[in-house]
């Protein structure tokens, strides 16, 4: 699974994606963080996050 498929609409703690995708959850940020420049996915409270719509 890749991190946009295991992202939706509702947020998801990073640690829990990092769980699905099989990913420590250190090596996933660099991954995240360039998702988020692109905006694809959005951040929010908690340390969660979910894919933009739209």
């Amino acid at each position: 699974m890749t991190l946009l498929e295991g992202l939706g609409a509702e947020p998801v703690a990073i640690d829990d994606l990092a769980r699905q995708c099989q990913v420590e959850a250190a090596a996933i940020q660099d991954a995240l963080l360039e998702l988020e420049l692109e905006g694809r996915i959005e951040r929010h409270p908690g340390n969660r996050i979910a894919r933009r719509l739209g």
